[in-house]
């Protein structure tokens, strides 16, 4: 079955994978469908790492406006499926990592772009974030440095609970990547920030 799923993708062009397709390799890695299908969710992995380079626009895309219809609280018109994905977002990618690292190179820019809007929009990026750039299964905080210039910039936002959850996935920082708090200890300002919050 494997086999048979990734030759239709490859008879597929990019441009032409459509969002049922996305949508069936999905589902089986959000929590739920985990623990009822092993056999699916081991599928979709295997399938989705094979095909990393032939997924990755597509899905993508299908993470953009499923991340959007999240924050907009489902204004948009979505499928059912859909509104099962949103509710799973994060442990969605979280999976999508671990199977794949390259599957979300795409996706972390735009997961970026949230720590600048409302405080709860900030708290689940800084979360997901955290937990991505901490993760022992990846390097995106080497090899997107960039961005996560921009996620450690929340240690001095407005917010307290924000700010909060920088701590905490500072822990888990300073066990998996510790080479990544150069970029804090460079900078003053977030260096005494850090600490100031450690203490209190």
């Amino acid at each position: 079955m494997e086999s048979i799923l990734e030759s239709c993708l490859e008879e597929c062009d990019s441009t032409s994978i459509s969002q049922d397709i996305i949508e069936t390799l999905l589902l089986p890695l959000t929590p739920s469908y985990i623990s009822d299908s092993p056999t699916s969710h081991a599928l979709a992995q295997a399938v989705l790492r094979r095909s990393t380079a032939r997924l990755q626009g597509p899905l993508n895309t299908y993470l953009v406006n499923l991340m959007a219809n999240s924050y907009t609280g489902g204004k948009e018109a979505a499928s059912t499926n859909m509104e099962v994905l949103a509710g799973q977002l994060y442990p969605l990618i979280y999976e999508l990592h671990t199977i794949s690292p390259g599957l979300l190179v795409d996706v972390i820019p735009n997961i970026c772009l949230q720590l600048q809007a409302e405080e709860e929009v900030r708290l689940g990026a800084v979360q997901v974030l955290g937990t991505l750039f901490s993760s022992e299964h990846a390097n995106y905080g080497i090899d997107m440095n960039k961005y996560f210039k921009e996620f450690i910039n929340r240690y001095i936002d407005l917010s307290v609970k924000v700010r909060m959850a920088m701590i905490e996935t500072s822990v888990k920082m300073m066990q998996n990547k510790p080479e990544l708090f150069e970029d804090i200890e460079g900078n003053e300002l977030l260096s005494v920030e850090l600490m100031y919050c450690i203490i209190l």
